[in-house]
């Protein structure tokens, strides 16, 4: 099988394929690798380059050990499990002082530990700098030599596959299990697969829709948004995404926003009222599951306006229609599973047979913690 590698000085040589996911890569990839992942997306001090494989195109992220300023746990090891651990403590430990210090203390010195072992620099297999990663279908006995070329490429670096879950991805997850990837913790995610039909039986969903009936906003398609519409739509997923959740999350521009809006495969739609834009979602299709990493409405309104329910009804109306399957990404676990949605553990793989020992610690850590704290403390808790 032969294998190649583009990045920005030979990208204009590579023959994308015609099909869907061909052309969709293209048109999203290619500026990100001939522009850089920062001119589009703010925190993404990192550099894109693209492996193809039997007419397959998976985007690679390499780490910034050196990046100028703190980047988004889309692209960095360091942000997704000790600043958003940090974030964590301060949510969950926020009426126990003491706890919430000793926990500081304790992660301060797990990042000065980590950070001299070189713990950013990765290289992140299909990241597409979202929250969520889709995988089209593959054939999975590949995995073998894709892993092999990586290595003898990229000798210095851990090779992670981002977004690997136990529902959407269990094939991917067992072959790379069978091939020695480590499997780390990543988030907690919400599978809705439409077609079983168990949104239609939830008491929340039924109020969603009577919801919808009463409302006085509308929605409209991307047809209908003006370019005068783009920076009243990075407000309000900044409103939501960044200022409300966290700094960690992509911080995606005007930039961002343009490109994806003409990208054949991402589809854009608006909630309005009296002309004014209140919500705004942006998803993406692939193999029959669609995810959204483009959510936002006006926090500043009270919560009785239901903003988040109706953008949220209105993306799972779409996959009804088309029989998709939701990918609803991680957070508010009760308001997704009142809807039908199924919990599931996404992981990050890890391979690291390749490196020093020195350089391996870190991610056998985080395993660990995998193993024997995080999934047995979600699965004690129903979370």
């Amino acid at each position: 099988m032969e294998i190649e590698l583009y990045n920005r000085d030979n990208i204009d040589l590579l023959k994308w394929p015609d099909d869907k996911d061909g052309q969709f890569a293209k048109s999203y990839i290619y500026p990100m690798v001939k522009k850089g992942p920062i001119e589009f997306i703010d925190n993404t001090d990192a550099e894109m380059q693209v492996l193809v494989f039997a007419g397959n195109i998976f985007p690679l992220i390499l780490g910034n050990p050196q990046q100028k300023f703190k980047n988004s746990y889309v692209c960095s090891p360091t942000a997704h499990y000790i600043d958003y651990g940090r974030e964590e403590i301060n949510i969950e430990l926020k009426d126990k002082p003491f706890l919430r210090k000793a926990s500081h203390m304790l992660i301060n010195g797990l990042e000065s530990f980590v950070t001299k072992l070189g713990f950013e620099k990765v290289l992140y297999v299909n990241n597409w700098l979202l929250s969520t990663n889709l995988y089209t279908k593959f054939d999975i006995n590949l995995l073998t030599e894709v892993r092999d070329f990586l290595v003898e490429k990229f000798p210095d670096y851990p090779i992670i596959f981002r977004s690997i879950n136990e529902i959407y991805n269990a094939d991917i997850y067992k072959k790379l299990d069978e091939l020695n990837f480590h499997h780390v913790f990543s988030r907690q995610v919400y599978i809705l697969e439409t077609l079983k039909g168990e949104y239609k039986k939830k008491e929340s969903y039924q109020k969603d829709l009577k919801a919808k009936r009463k409302s006085k906003y509308y929605w409209e398609d991307a047809d209908k948004i003006k370019p005068e519409n783009i920076p009243r739509m990075r407000w309000l997923y900044d409103a939501l995404y960044i200022e409300k959740y966290s700094e960690l999350n992509p911080t995606f521009n005007e930039k961002f926003l343009e490109l994806t809006m003409n990208v054949e495969g991402f589809t854009y739609k608006v909630l309005k009222k009296d002309d004014e834009i209140y919500a705004v979602f942006g998803y993406f299709e692939r193999d029959g599951f669609i995810t959204a990493p483009l959510f936002g409405y006006d926090t500043s309104l009270p919560s009785s306006e239901g903003l988040y329910k109706l953008t949220a009804l209105k993306i799972l109306e779409d996959a009804i229609a088309k029989g998709w399957i939701v990918h609803m990404s991680s957070g508010v676990s009760k308001f997704k599973m009142h809807r039908g949605a199924e919990p599931s553990t996404e992981y990050n793989m890890v391979y690291y047979a390749h490196l020093p020992k020195s350089r391996r610690i870190p991610w056998k850590m985080m395993e660990l913690l995998t193993d024997k704290a995080i999934v047995p403390v979600m699965k004690k808790y129903g979370l």
